[in-house]
């Protein structure tokens, strides 16, 4: 890989017959590093730009460290790409490869948390330091909702773990030699005391969901929530062929989600998020009534019933 360095005058002086230009002074020369780019499809030499600097010494300082990096095989020198550009083009790798609702979830965290501060910088400038002050202010202020205080903990070691993901990829691709993320000190996380039902509790909200006025798909929800300790998207994706009413189990394996293109139903990320659960006896007899009203309004409503789906949380038709 060739280079070099040439020095271009800012004032637009003309040049004298040998080529010099005249009344040039070192107040009105800018010196701009190259490195010679693969020849063009018709076979005309190229080069790419490595940007102007105040001396020949930073210039050649310059080409110097773009040729350490291409001896490191970054080959793409992503002097002028932004954070946010490339933030953009991680994003649409990142939806054609994950899962939609992580994809949506990493644009959150970046567009409102990282971009707004630090979406100008060069990818190459982004340095370890600037991520860690980026933490510090939002832990302080980083609230969206107009209310002072900052993010908590938690938030910000998200934020910093897509960030992390980001710039791994860029290194994956050889637009920088090292994760600027790597090995920062995070804020410590204080995990919550989980909270939880006892049974007096649990009967009373049971009890309350199933009282008048509050029929429908509410009852049959909370009382797979209560029996099963499943998601909220995971029950509403159980069908009646997910349970084994005999055996008193039902198998959790798909959750309904929302994403850019309407609701889908999804497997589970990883193999441990298919279980089975068992049943209790008042949750399986409340269960063989549901199916009964069930088949009884199927009746009810005819052809325009919709039965292709067999889901046991549902509505009236």
């Amino acid at each position: 890989m060739q280079g070099g360095v040439t020095p271009k005058c800012t004032k637009g002086h003309p040049r004298d017959a040998d080529g010099r230009r005249r009344r040039c002074s070192s107040r009105c020369l800018r010196y701009y590093a190259f490195v010679e780019a693969p020849p063009a499809p018709d076979g005309r030499r190229r080069r790419q730009s490595l940007g102007g600097h105040p001396t020949r010494k930073a210039a050649e300082q310059a080409l110097r460290e773009e040729l350490a990096r291409r001896d490191q095989g970054i080959t793409v020198a992503p002097g002028r790409t932004t954070l946010s550009a490339f933030a953009a083009r991680w994003l649409a790798h990142v939806g054609m490869t994950r899962d939609e609702g992580t994809a949506v979830e990493y644009g959150r965290y970046l567009h409102n948390h990282v971009l707004p501060v630090l979406g100008g910088l060069q990818l190459r400038e982004l340095q370890p330091l600037h991520l860690s002050d980026l933490y510090a202010r939002l832990l302080q202020g980083g609230r969206l909702d107009g209310r002072p205080g900052g993010l908590s903990a938690r938030t910000v070691r998200n934020v910093h773990k897509t960030l992390h993901r980001m710039l791994h990829q860029a290194v994956r691709w050889r637009l920088l030699a090292v994760n600027p993320a790597a090995d920062l000190e995070l804020p410590p996380v204080v995990e919550p005391q989980m909270v939880t039902l006892d049974h007096g509790q649990a009967r009373q909200l049971l009890e309350v969901a199933a009282g008048p006025g509050r029929a429908g798909w509410w009852p049959p929800l909370l009382l797979l929530a209560v029996a099963t300790g499943a998601r909220r998207g995971e029950l509403l994706a159980l069908r009646w062929s997910d349970l084994d009413l005999d055996a008193g189990t039902v198998r959790i394996g798909r959750s309904l989600r929302r994403g850019q293109a309407g609701l889908r139903y999804k497997p589970p990320k990883t193999a441990a998020g298919t279980r089975t659960v068992g049943l209790g006896p008042q949750a399986v007899a409340a269960l063989r009534r549901l199916r009964v009203e069930q088949a009884e309004r199927r009746l009810a409503y005819g052809a325009a019933y919709r039965t292709d789906e067999d889901l046991v949380v549902c509505k009236a038709d």
